[in-house]
């Protein structure tokens, strides 16, 4: 019998804050926990959104690391693309 790989999403959440300042730490946003694709379930891509809804950032790979982009501290937007569900939530450099 031929099956699917399941796609977890129990423990799929992405961080919220970093902190690209120059110290080494948390310098960049990327998502470890990514669900594995399978026939049903497939990663699309990241976008993120300034306060005004303009596109700052968009990567279709997985092992994306998005470094703020020199962009001023505050909240942004993340819109995270599968084929059949979408994540969205704010995430906010401090540096």
């Amino acid at each position: 019998i031929l099956r699917d790989k399941e796609s977890d999403f129990s423990n799929f959440k992405p961080n919220n804050v970093f902190t690209p300042n120059g110290d080494r730490f948390n310098q960049y946003f990327s998502l470890d926990n990514i669900p594995i694709d399978n026939c049903k379930i497939k990663y699309r891509g990241i976008t993120i959104y300034n306060r005004w809804g303009e596109k700052v950032y968009f990567s279709p790979h997985r092992d994306f690391k998005w470094d703020g982009d020199n962009l001023a501290n505050g909240v942004y937007y993340y819109d995270i693309d599968f084929t059949s569900r979408r994540y969205k939530g704010t995430l906010s450099i401090i540096r």
